[in-house]
């Protein structure tokens, strides 16, 4: 939470199929028609954050108005060949891995800010994954395909809203994780001092069942310390 933004409960800036302020992703680029100016309350660039959370900041080089550049040399092109005529970006990463970004993908981070989430992701030698998506999610992942043929699909429960969208399995080989989730209610969450989940609630991960072996559980509170295997 943040009593200092105009929406105090900052999940509330992205809906997520994996639950309430988790995120999943295979790449995302976040502002990608940033002005490109600096100012005195901070810039406005472009960032790509990686599936794993890392975030690379672009900014612009001297004699292009296409090409940008991390400080960690990264580099990423506007409308780049790569993507054969259709709007986007693309993204290279220092060791050579180019993530491509359609812009037909698009959603919103904070009903304002677009974010493009990565459509293929491809290394030196032209090996490819390819990323497809649920039509008119906020980046719901549908399959994930690479050269071989090789496929992973995801399968979703909907509920009233996209808020409510919560992803339910992820197969591969005829093999599922399995997700499940639980509806915590304004009444649950509220009380003194507490920032109330909005109307009608939101659902959080409550566990993950792999194919075999032992799984993950997950439970929520509002102590000042986390405990062994919860997250607050």
């Amino acid at each position: 939470a943040d009593l200092l933004d105009m929406e105090p409960l900052l999940a509330e800036k992205e809906s997520s199929v994996l639950g309430y302020g988790w995120s999943l992703h295979m790449g995302r680029l976040k502002n990608p028609h940033a002005s490109l100016s600096s100012g005195i309350c901070g810039g406005d660039f472009p960032i790509f954050i990686e599936p794993d959370g890392s975030a690379h900041v672009f900014y612009p080089i001297p004699g292009s108005n296409t090409i940008l550049r991390s400080k960690d040399f990264w580099r990423m092109e506007k409308n780049c060949a790569a993507l054969n005529g259709a709007a986007g970006a693309c993204v290279w990463s220092d060791a050579g891995i180019r993530y491509e970004l359609l812009s037909a993908n698009q959603y919103f981070y904070g009903g304002t800010t677009p974010i493009w989430p990565t459509s293929a992701i491809v290394d030196p030698f032209d090996n490819r994954i390819t990323v497809t998506y649920v039509p008119s999610t906020f980046g719901a992942i549908s399959a994930i395909t690479d050269t071989y043929q090789r496929d992973i699909t995801f399968s979703y429960s909907t509920g009233t809203n996209e808020i409510q969208r919560r992803l339910d399995r992820i197969t591969y080989n005829a093999k599922s994780y399995v997700y499940e989730h639980t509806l915590y209610t304004p009444s649950q969450t509220g009380g003194t001092g507490r920032l109330a989940l909005p109307s009608p609630g939101r659902k959080f991960l409550t566990s993950v069942s792999p194919p075999a072996g032992p799984g993950y559980s997950y439970a929520y509170g509002y102590s000042d310390t986390v405990a062994a295997n919860q997250y607050a």
